[in-house]
Order: structure tokens, then C-alpha cells, then sequence
């Protein structure tokens, strides 16, 4: 934002839009947006999660492999830090997670169970 135009802000608002204009545009501080939010009559909770929050074996892409019906590691370009730990290469096949086989018959079933049970930070 030129400073013309903060001004013009400034002189065409009320002092608090100055002082709002002055600590948040372009300084880099973030948006009081639980505060502004609530003045406008919504109920916002900002979250912040340390640990992955979706569910995702990893961040590896995942398919199946026909000969074997095994779940297949097709690519790891977007690997997080559960997948490094495990240590995924392409080609690997995950035979079963939390001692549940899993096969081309049950995956679908599987993942969504899994999916709608997990929370962040489970082992």
C-alpha cells in the first residue's frame, strides 16, 4: 500500500483505522482475525497443528500392484517427515498398518476407517 493511500485512509476513517492500517499493512504482523471476526459476529478459533494434519502414510503417492494386490509407493516427490522416518522408496508395497492387512478388496474400506479414526500425533 503507497503511503498516499494509507493516508488518505487515515484522514477519511476513524484514528483506530490508522493505528490498524500502521500495525498490520505491510509489516508482516499477522491479522487479529479471531478479534475482527468476533466484532462482526463470527465465532473464529484459529488452530495451529504441529504435526501433520490429514491423514496420509506419509505424503507418498500411492497405487496398487496387480501381481501381488498390495498397496504400491508409486512416487515420494512430496514425502514429509513420517515418510523420510519410514524410510519409503519408489516401488515399495505396504502389505498391512497397525497390524491390518490391507489388500485390493478391503483398501477403500481400510483407508476410510483409518482416515476418519486418526488424529494428529497418533503413533
Amino acid at each position: 500500500m503507497h503511503c498516499y493511500k494509507k493516508r488518505l485512509y487515515e484522514k477519511l476513517t476513524y484514528p483506530e483505522i490508522k493505528q490498524f492500517i500502521h500495525a498490520y499493512a505491510g509489516s508482516g504482523q499477522p491479522l487479529p482475525l479471531e478479534q475482527v471476526l468476533n466484532f462482526a459476529g463470527v465465532n473464529y478459533k484459529s488452530q495451529t497443528e504441529t504435526k501433520d494434519s490429514t491423514f496420509s502414510l506419509g505424503r507418498v503417492s500411492l497405487g496398487f500392484n496387480a501381481a501381488t494386490g498390495h498397496i504400491i509407493v508409486n512416487d515420494t516427490s512430496r514425502i514429509n517427515a513420517l515418510g523420510r522416518a519410514l524410510g519409503y522408496k519408489v516401488g515399495d508395497e505396504i502389505i498391512s498398518v497397525n497390524d491390518e492387512i490391507i489388500s485390493s478388496s478391503n483398501a477403500n474400506k481400510f483407508f476410510q476407517n483409518f482416515g476418519n479414526a486418526s488424529r494428529p500425533g497418533d503413533p
